[in-house]
């Protein structure tokens, strides 16, 4: 029966401790990670001086709710927000709040997101993004971006606020 289960693709292959992801689950992780990384770009664009870490949070909940997925981190283990906003000498996972963004702050944000069926994105789509990023980064900043870090299911973006 299980292995009757894993040939239909519905339920995952364990081999040595790695869950072997079925086609149907690698597509729905795809198009979760292409949602990621919309959702990230429209950050990147909003982001301006003035603005709070907040306002971001509150971007990120409309955009992730306008294409019918769910943040991943809003309500883990009892988190407040959809995304995590990290300014300037913050490392990761600084919560979004009222903090002012300033011309010249660097900002990071962490964010994950599930399909509508359940399934967490990997940041698959955002390697184009990582691509374009490193080549910016190696020529100067020409974009503005400064940090882009793939982390499984999970993307943090960061640039500079002008």
């Amino acid at each position: 029966m299980e292995q009757e289960q894993i040939s239909a693709g519905l339920m995952p292959k364990i081999e040595e401790g790695i869950t072997i992801k079925s086609p149907q689950e690698i597509a729905r992780m795809r198009a979760a990670g292409k949602i990621l990384a919309e959702v990230l770009a429209i950050l990147r664009e909003r982001a301006q001086p003035g603005m709070t870490t907040g306002d971001l949070d509150a971007h990120a909940a409309k955009e992730i709710e306008k294409r019918k997925a769910k943040p991943s981190f809003l309500g883990y283990r009892g988190y407040p927000a959809h995304i995590c906003v990290s300014v300037n000498d913050e490392v990761v996972h600084g919560i979004p709040g009222k903090r002012v963004l300033q011309e010249g702050d660097i900002v990071g944000i962490d964010a994950g997101v599930i399909d509508g069926v359940g399934v967490n994105g990997p940041a698959q789509a955002v390697r184009a993004l990582a691509s374009g990023a490193l080549r910016h980064l190696q020529s100067g900043l020409a974009q503005g971006y400064l940090l882009i870090m793939l982390l499984g299911s999970l993307a943090v973006l960061g640039w500079l606020v002008r």
